[in-house]
């Protein structure tokens, strides 16, 4: 059960940190937090200590890093949250330092762990620590420390968990890497990855290489596993959670055997252009090919963004990342009361090519938008949880996970796609055709004025809040001549429209529901029901692949579809960060009220008018 002062803890921790006036501080407090679990367990594993200080001769010693350590805390709960069967692993701290995290790895029941750590000093002190710890929770006594270079080490053929603390500079990163291959080859087996350090270093190191699986990310280490021989592909990676099932990007020009560049010169590479209007034929046309590279461009991707006349805010834009003459990435947004939008909680609005690091062309992205942000004190980016967004987060944007919204894939065909429907959608639809109800795509202006009738009796409703502001004529007629991106359909009983739904797409991409009303007195005949369904019907015959259903309530979430995720990273530089602040408060509100017997909850929220 979740502590809600833990949260309003780590909310406030997150919060402070990213000030960079207290970083001295907290700086100093995390030394001493190291110092007193070194006197509390008898060892000698804190400080930082550049490998250039220590008397020992390597050819790999320049390129060495400093030795380092992060908290036990974290440390084991990387370890403790590992898919596997503790026993069957042998775990290897690659360049293990001082030996902190054998320590931790000890409290785990592992075969046996070792230790290569090519710097004598730092060995001998491992050997020391593992002498003298007072460790009350060791699972595992099969601890060694290995004096070598982790270049020329050659792994024993059995299952292992290999653990990295940003220890090597590229170039022998890229040597042991090499020798990894070269013994998995040799015996395939199980290997898993723990790497800790810079989100740019951890793709160089396993995320952009095709062999591997990412299996998790964390906010400081990242989880991967060596995918078998059938598994290695180029190209998009389709995630392993069935939440987020639409796609990931990766890094495919990388190959295992390789002198890859990393994120920041790739970027270096990239440059930007910021678009305030409907582009020039020529750049119209290297726009849209940009978009054919990738996997499921959205309307709000393409220049028809500036055509919508339902777009948020005013003075819209749209941020173009080229390699070369190529578009490689795309970002459109508007200005919004003090502060900048890209996209909204249900719907992103960046998209990248299939053949980039979207880590490179996120940094170029991310300095693009705060040139046109200017002084906004408030800058948000919204993007689907399989294409996060880590570059933004040096700048300063701080990461929240929303719901996102329900994603239905095509490709599955009707029969299925209606098999895994909630029985009573496919009752509601067999129930609405049986009564009369029929649907029809809209092809005129009385069709359109009529759906403007239903929107307009829609937002009386006192089913609910409609927070929507009411839409002029003149808009709507506007909208629905943008027939090739924008299809209205219209649900009829006895020669009445009482219900529509919206759809936008840019052909061949993602198809989106854009609203949906209908009119109270008719509900009983289920239009809505039949209404989606006819929309999934007509785009399985229009080739569409994916359809996103613009939300994920209740309702969305019994056609069996997948509720796939959405990052915001937002940059807020109000005074005191008070939207930061305020989700703080709310967030811990929230918690607390999950906390209290039902009784009291519901007695809560009937006070606060949230019933």
């Amino acid at each position: 059960m979740t502590n809600p002062a833990a949260v309003l803890g780590r909310s406030l921790k997150s919060l402070l940190t990213s000030q960079p006036w207290l970083k001295p501080a907290f700086k100093t407090v995390n030394n001493l937090r190291c110092r007193t679990w070194d006197v509390v367990h008898g060892v000698d594993t804190c400080g930082e200590i550049p490998l250039v200080d220590l008397d020992f001769q390597s050819a790999h010693k320049s390129p060495g890093l400093e030795y380092q350590s992060h908290h036990p805390s974290i440390t084991r709960a990387a370890i403790g949250g590992l898919p596997i069967q503790y026993e069957n692993y042998t775990f290897i701290d690659i360049g293990c330092g001082k030996g902190r995290v054998l320590l931790v790895a000890s409290e785990f029941p592992f075969r046996r762990i070792l230790g290569v750590e090519f710097a004598p000093t730092l060995a001998d002190t491992a050997r020391r620590n593992l002498q003298s710890y007072r460790g009350r929770r060791a699972r595992c006594s099969t601890i060694e420390v290995i004096t070598a270079d982790a270049t020329e080490y050659e792994l024993a053929p059995e299952p292992q968990v290999l653990y990295f603390f940003s220890p090597f500079q590229p170039t022998v990163l890229d040597q042991i890497v090499k020798n990894i291959e070269a013994s998995y080859q040799r015996q395939p087996r199980d290997l898993l990855i723990l790497f800790s350090g810079t989100i740019p270093m951890r793709e160089y190191g396993f995320g952009s290489r095709p062999q591997y699986e990412r299996l998790e990310r964390g906010r400081y280490v990242d989880v991967y596993r060596h995918r078998s021989a059938g598994e290695v592909k180029m190209g998009p990676v389709a995630p392993t959670s069935t939440e987020g099932a639409i796609s990931t990007q990766s890094n495919a020009n990388c190959l295992i055997l390789h002198d890859c560049p990393s994120p920041a010169q790739e970027a270096a590479k990239l440059t930007y252009k910021v678009l305030h209007r409907f582009p020039p034929p020529d750049l119209e046309a290297t726009w849209r090919a940009g978009l054919t590279q990738v996997e499921f461009p959205a309307f709000y991707d393409a220049p028809e963004y500036f055509l919508d006349p339902f777009r948020l805010g005013t003075d819209p834009f749209a941020i173009l990342v080229f390699d070369e003459q190529r578009v490689v990435g795309v970002l459109t947004g508007a200005h919004w009361d003090e502060g900048v939008i890209c996209g909204t909680g249900t719907r992103p609005q960046i998209c990248f090519s299939r053949s980039v690091n979207p880590v490179a062309v996120g940094d170029v992205m991310a300095r693009a938008l705060l040139s046109e942000a200017g002084s906004a004190k408030l800058v948000s980016v919204y993007t689907w949880n399989y294409t996060p967004l880590e570059a933004f987060e040096r700048y300063g944007f701080r990461a929240r996970e929303l719901e996102g919204a329900v994603v239905l894939d095509l490709t599955q065909g009707l029969d299925t796609l209606f098999k895994r429907f909630e029985d009573n959608r496919r009752r509601n639809i067999r129930f609405a055709m049986k009564r009369g109800v029929e649907v029809y795509q809209a092809s005129s202006r009385e069709d359109m004025l009529a759906y403007y009738e239903i929107l307009a009796r829609w937002r009386q409703t006192s089913r609910k809040r409609i927070v929507y502001p009411e839409i002029p004529l003149d808009l709507l007629e506007h909208r629905y001549r943008l027939r090739e991106n924008i299809r209205l359909f219209l649900a009829r009983y006895a020669g009445k429209a009482i219900a529509g739904s919206t759809v936008r797409f840019l052909p061949g991409g993602l198809l989106e529901s854009a609203n949906n009303a209908s009119l109270d007195e008719f509900l009983h005949l289920k239009p809505n029901d039949l209404l989606l369904w006819k929309v999934m019907e007509w785009a399985c015959s229009e080739g569409f692949l994916r359809y996103s259903l613009g939300a994920a309530h209740p309702f969305l979430k019994r056609y069996g579809g997948t509720v796939v995720p959405i990052r915001r990273y937002r940059l807020d530089r109000t005074w005191l960060r008070r939207h930061d602040l305020r989700e703080v408060v709310v967030d811990f509100g929230r918690e607390s009220l999950r906390q209290m017997p039902r009784p009291v909850e519901k007695s809560v929220r009937r006070f606060l008018g949230k019933t």
